[in-house]
């Protein structure tokens, strides 16, 4: 059995909050020194029920140790995930954390609680590990105080965390609540990142699955009880949200199997097509619109890719090129244009260079 989740709690979030402050902890959980004591409690080997208990050094970012993160994990999935909760204990106060965690890939995990400082905490952790075994912790979080702020916490944690009657799903189900959706392979599809993404491009996206112009099995129906309002809100929420940096993360962490060496030669390969295209199949290069960094360009409506999984890149390209997918209409089908040029090695070379950047 392997023992996966040594849990240290990577990037906790930004909170319900559209016009505040945010602050910013980051922290990483050594779990090198203090892995995570496995109880093999039900049948031999992985199975429901075992369970992790840690207790593990808490360092800042110049690796100097400003508390404890202890907790326990109880598996709940074989060989996928386990249902967590743990506390990070600082010198200010103490920090409670409950949600899923992954064996592979990102996290989201819910702040449930404080106390000191940290009283009146609201936000969200999501776990990264690192290459050197410790587990990066960036916590996104705000201070709850005054009514005015109560009320418009609840209406943005309503829209982004309730289903409504139309609705499959809640909006952080799929997305995280800070619009960092889990990074898996246990799932057919890739749920996009919408943190960091233009208002303008997240609305205009929004109402088209409202209005039926873009379709996905997930989103049908998912926005016809919110209004224009309540679209502009949710927009702004997650455009506002701090995107996380997807090239820290093991690129084998895909449905499409490869090894981080062969990730390396797709993203070189996907480099050239980035900045380039290719002339001589008149394939324009994706930096004429989505910019050098993959910012994006808010007066093409050309939306931000950085930060975005490889494996959402090749889905989205997939459905242009079979017309599954047309919401570039008001750019004369140029996505679908490209992406019919496009052939598989095309698309995983440059989806993979786009999560790299």
């Amino acid at each position: 059995m392997k023992v996966i989740i040594n849990l240290c709690f990577a990037l906790i979030s930004f909170v319900y909050l559209i016009k505040a402050n945010a602050n910013t902890l980051i922290t990483y959980a050594d779990a090198i020194t203090s892995p995570a004591v496995y109880l093999d409690l039900g049948e031999k080997g992985d199975s429901l029920g075992d369970q992790w208990l840690f207790d593990q050094p808490l360092l800042d970012i110049n690796g100097d140790k400003i508390g404890n993160n202890s907790g326990v994990c109880l598996r709940t999935k074989i060989g996928s995930s386990s249902q967590c909760q743990w506390t990070l204990t600082l010198a200010k106060g103490t920090i409670q954390v409950a949600g899923r965690e992954f064996d592979q890939g990102s996290s989201s995990i819910s702040i449930v609680g404080g106390t000191g400082l940290y009283k009146h905490i609201s936000g969200e952790l999501i776990s990264v590990k690192q290459k050197n075994g410790t587990f990066k912790q960036t916590l996104f979080y705000t201070i709850n105080q005054g009514s005015k702020k109560k009320n418009k916490l609840k209406k943005i944690s309503s829209l982004i965390n309730d289903v409504r009657a139309n609705s499959h799903y809640a909006c952080s189900e799929c997305h995280g609540k800070t619009g960092n959706p889990p990074i898996t392979d246990k799932y057919a599809k890739q749920s996009p990142i919408l943190a960091g993404q233009s208002m303008s491009y997240l609305t205009a996206q929004l109402l088209h699955f409202k209005s039926g112009a873009r379709h996905t099995q997930e989103m049908d129906k998912a926005l016809t009880d919110y209004n224009l309002d309540e679209i502009k809100m949710i927009a702004a929420y997650f455009s506002k949200q701090v995107p996380l940096n997807n090239n820290e993360l093991n690129p084998s962490i895909d449905t499409l199997k490869h090894n981080k060496l062969q990730d390396a030669q797709w993203a070189k390969k996907g480099k050239q097509l980035y900045f380039y295209g290719d002339e001589s199949r008149n394939i324009n290069a994706c930096s004429s619109c989505h910019g050098d960094n993959a910012q994006g360009n808010i007066a093409l409506n050309a939306p931000r890719l950085k930060n975005q999984h490889a494996r959402y890149i090749r889905m989205t390209l997939s459905a242009y090129s079979q017309g599954t997918r047309t919401t570039d209409k008001h750019l004369s089908f140029v996505m679908k244009d490209i992406s019919k040029k496009l052939n598989q090695d095309d698309i995983k070379h440059v989806a993979a260079y786009i999560q790299s950047m």
